[in-house]
């Protein structure tokens, strides 16, 4: 997170109290990110508590149900005014922010960082994340598409990464059922 080019964060065996980052502030806006049932949650929340001592929620899901589009970002952007935080972690679905609310974040806190998660390249790259990217400082991405495509639409910041936290899925002592499990959300036949 604090390097000029991206590479791999091993964040499952860190402690904040011995981090340069510990100090920072980070606001975790992923979608649905105060939800612990949810991935956003369950995947980054635990590893980024033990790096930063002062995280932030703006959950999109619960701001836009409750608030409709207009006003959440509104809401997330007083939010940006009011705490200026040192990191934005965002994990987009689709067009719950504005294109306008995440190019303002410079204006109002021009030393943020901002980084997104994008999830679903195979699907969303040539509608969204062709365009999204080019906001964030850094991108994390599913290894989905080859690097060049990247390339190829200008992003120079952005990082292969898997979904794992280790802390929460590692292997079960149980008895074999299956040959085949299929976990995730199927978008073709």
């Amino acid at each position: 997170l604090t390097g000029t080019k991206p590479g791999k964060i091993n964040v499952n065996n860190t402690s904040h109290k011995n981090t340069a980052l510990s100090n920072k502030k980070f606001l975790f806006a992923a979608w649905a990110s105060e939800s612990k049932s949810y991935a956003a949650y369950q995947v980054w929340y635990s590893p980024l508590s033990k790096i930063f001592k002062n995280i932030l929620f703006f959950d999109p899901q619960k701001n836009l149900y409750q608030y409709g589009k207009d006003s959440m970002n509104k809401r997330f952007l007083e939010l940006i005014e009011k705490e200026k935080p040192d990191y934005i972690f965002f994990w987009l679905i689709y067009d719950e922010f504005y294109i306008e609310t995440l190019l303002k974040i410079r204006e109002i806190s021009p030393k943020t960082i901002i980084i997104n998660f994008f999830g679903d390249d195979d699907s969303q790259f040539e509608i969204f994340s062709r365009y999204y990217g080019l906001i964030f400082d850094y991108s994390l991405i599913l290894p989905q598409l080859p690097n060049s495509v990247y390339k190829r639409e200008g992003m120079k910041n952005y990082s292969f990464t898997l979904l794992a936290n280790l802390e929460n899925y590692t292997p079960l002592k149980i008895e074999k059922k299956y040959d085949v499990t299929f976990i995730g959300t199927p978008k073709s036949d």
